[in-house]
């Protein structure tokens, strides 16, 4: 402005977007411009973890978090700021004062030396051991990848999953809290558990993929911004249990997600595919509970097209689900 228009004001026009590198460090570039994250739901960052082919996409960047989220959700997110500081705990306070000024010189006679043992260790051996030696609390999630058998040819993928089972799965109407001690499905017609499907049916069985039989279940592809795949039950439980099934996950951000919601809070959330099946165990109180394992789409279009091998097919395989009870003592 000065060279130009000299003594005169004149207005600044910002035409460029951000470039995705903005900090560096000695050991190179450690974030960059805002951007949605492929590693949480609804969250903008400015971590370097996107794909390349966002580097062509100058819009899915933005200069600060706060226009991340308006411009990219519509709404306020969560913040993952990868520029911050690491978090150090706090030192802690002396837990003694020091001692005074050393003596001189040593004294005349040393102390004696104890004369009997520590009183504090045990003298009898425990009388039993835990009755459940791997008791997992109500609130727990655990979530673990897991191996297929080498002696299950099913439990690979194809690239067209089908549903053609000889017994099909009951789409349960219930809406009253079934009673179960305990149970196991492997999806092969018994139907042991009183899955809700949705109405449409938003899961399915599928023939092509699974880890024990010749059996799985599969969600339908959710149409839309923020649609949703759900696979329910309604259950009352006598004693704290365990529920447990083996997923092949094969979803990735920003296109779709899976959560794992019990009484509509999420134990757990995936947002990238696995290799292999993965255990998702979770443990719930005596009583009514609502269980939901559902494939979410993101909220907005992504801004890149999907490629399979990168980004998985959408879809979700579960199988061998069990509810079993745990002594919580």
């Amino acid at each position: 402005c000065s060279s130009y228009f000299p003594g005169a004001p004149c207005t600044k026009k910002e035409v460029c977007t951000p470039s995705p590198i903005v900090e560096q460090s000695e050991q190179g570039p450690v974030c960059g411009a805002w951007h949605p994250s492929i590693e949480e739901v609804k969250t903008c960052s400015n971590s370097l973890n996107y794909p390349p082919e966002w580097d062509n996409v100058p819009t899915i960047f933005f200069a600060d978090y706060e226009s991340c989220c308006e411009g990219y959700y519509k709404s306020p997110c969560k913040k993952h700021d990868a520029c911050a500081p690491p978090t150090l705990p706090p030192t802690e306070a002396p837990t003694s004062k020091p001692t005074t000024k050393p003596t001189d010189s040593p004294t005349k006679k040393p102390t004696e030396a104890p004369t009997h043992a520590p009183t504090n260790v045990p003298t009898t051996e425990p009388t039993s051991s835990p009755t459940n030696s791997s008791t997992i609390p109500p609130t727990t999630t655990q979530i673990s990848s897991t191996t297929s058998p080498s002696s299950s040819p099913s439990a690979t993928k194809t690239s067209s999953p089908s549903s053609s089972p000889t017994s099909p799965l009951t789409n349960s109407t219930q809406t009253q809290f079934t009673p179960i001690t305990s149970a196991t499905d492997n999806f092969e017609g018994e139907n042991p558990l009183p899955w809700i499907l949705g109405n449409p049916p938003q899961w399915t069985i599928d023939s092509t993929v699974s880890l024990q039989g010749e059996y799985s279940i599969r969600n339908l592809l959710p149409i839309g911004n923020g649609a949703t795949s759900d696979l329910s039950l309604r259950i009352d439980l006598p004693t704290s249990a365990l529920i447990r099934c083996e997923a092949k996950v094969d979803i990735h951000m920003p296109f779709d997600s899976f959560e794992y919601l019990i009484d509509g809070e999420k134990r757990a959330v995936m947002t990238s595919n696995k290799p292999g099946w993965t255990s998702v165990v979770t443990g719930v109180s005596p009583g009514e509970h609502t269980v939901v394992f559902r494939v979410k789409n993101a909220d907005m279009v992504p801004p890149i097209p999907r490629v399979e091998d990168r980004f998985g097919t959408g879809f979700v395989w579960l199988d061998m689900c069990m509810i079993s009870p745990v002594s919580t003592r």
